[in-house]
């Protein structure tokens, strides 16, 4: 459920600024962060990598909950070939 708490946080701020200095502050250190992340997918950067995986992590499970709610189902996991090319043990 975070990415919908990190939505709700971002309106929330948005909301607060129109009365308050110091959310007016706050909402622009928030834009910063997901800009920071957008800048460190697209440019690859390598101090930008937290954000940009905090955003691309979240982005995805909101892409799972929304193919959930579509009633998307994943009936059948086929392992990709990697695991069939690992050394056997033993």
């Amino acid at each position: 459920l975070v990415p919908f708490a990190m939505m709700a946080a971002y309106v929330s701020n948005a909301i607060l600024a129109a009365d308050s200095d110091f959310y007016q502050v706050l909402l622009v250190v928030h834009t910063l962060i997901y800009a920071a992340a957008i800048a460190g997918l697209w440019l690859n950067i390598k101090t930008l990598k937290i954000p940009a995986f905090l955003v691309q992590a979240n982005l995805a499970v909101l892409i799972a909950w929304l193919r959930h709610l579509r009633g998307d189902r994943i009936t059948v996991w086929t392992p990709s070939d990697r695991v069939r090319k690992l050394p056997q043990a033993g």
